[in-house]
This record gives C-alpha cells, structure tokens and sequence, in this order.
C-alpha cells in the first residue's frame, strides 16, 4: 500500500502539475485573447467615434443646408413677388408711354395747324398792312387832289366870283 500510495501520490501531483499548467496555458490563452479582443475594441471605438465625429460634422452642414435652402425659399417668394411688382409697373408705364405718345402727335399735329393758321394769318396781316398802306397813300394822293382842286377853285373863285 504503500507503494499505491506513493504512486498515487505522485500521480496526483502530476494531475496537479498538469492542472496548473493547464491553467496557466488557459490564463495565458485567454490574457491573449482578452488583450486582442481588448485592442480591438479600442480600435472600434475609435472609429466608432470618428464615424461620430463625421456624423455630427455632416449633419451640421445637413442643417446649414437646410437653413440655405430655406434663405433661398424665401428670397425666391420676395424676388418673385418684386418682379409681379414691377412687371405689373412695367405694364402701366408702357401703358402710359403709348398714350403719351399719342397725346403728343395729336399735339404736333394741332402745334403744326396752328403755326399754319398762325402763318396765314400773318401773311393776311401783312396783306392788309400793305393794303392799308396803299389805302393811306392813296388818300393822301386824294388830300392833294382835293387841295390841289380847292387851290384851283380858289384862284378861279378869286378872279370872277359869279361862277362860284
């Protein structure tokens, strides 16, 4: 016995030995693992982050388009309602400018019969000017006459009064 008990002993030992370097292999076997899976989660994390970090920046330029867009909208909505504005202004002033128009060559039109009745009326002026310019010369060439007549009366009156 005791023989069996040295060599169970020793067989014992040996399971011993075994299981602690079994242990120490799977201590090893997991730090290895644990350290990779650590790494790696790191590694994940990381990227994880700068997915983050990219998600945020993409999102705030999302937004800042977005608030672009809106800008735009609205400037838009003005800018047409500006041109609606000033297409209708448009409309009445060229409105305005073809009645204009018109106005004006009915005034050119009446500016030009009246320069010629102005025109003919100053050349019937003239006309009777002239005329009664001849009208007083011949007057006065009747005056004299008639003078030259009364003198003639005169001297013939002066000598023999029975025949005036």
């Amino acid at each position: 016995m005791s023989f069996l008990k040295k060599d169970v002993n020793v067989g014992l030992l040996i399971i011993v030995v075994m299981v602690a370097v079994c242990f120490v292999f799977l201590g090893l076997y997991y730090n290895h693992n644990y350290t990779t899976l650590s790494h790696e989660y790191s590694k994940k994390l990381n990227n994880l982050e700068e997915v983050a970090d990219q998600l945020l920046f993409y999102k705030t330029r999302l937004n800042k388009t977005a608030e672009d867009l809106q800008d735009k909208s609205q400037d838009e909505t003005a800018l047409s309602k500006k041109y609606d504005e000033i297409r209708t202004e448009n409309d009445g002033l060229k409105t305005d400018k073809s009645r204009l128009e018109s106005d004006l060559s009915e005034t050119k039109t009446q500016l030009l019969e009246s320069t010629n009745k102005l025109l003919s009326a100053q050349s019937e002026i003239s006309d009777q000017k002239k005329e009664i310019t001849s009208l007083k010369n011949e007057v006065e060439s009747l005056k004299d006459d008639i003078k030259e007549y009364e003198d003639k009366v005169d001297t013939v009156c002066s000598g023999d009064t029975s025949v005036c």
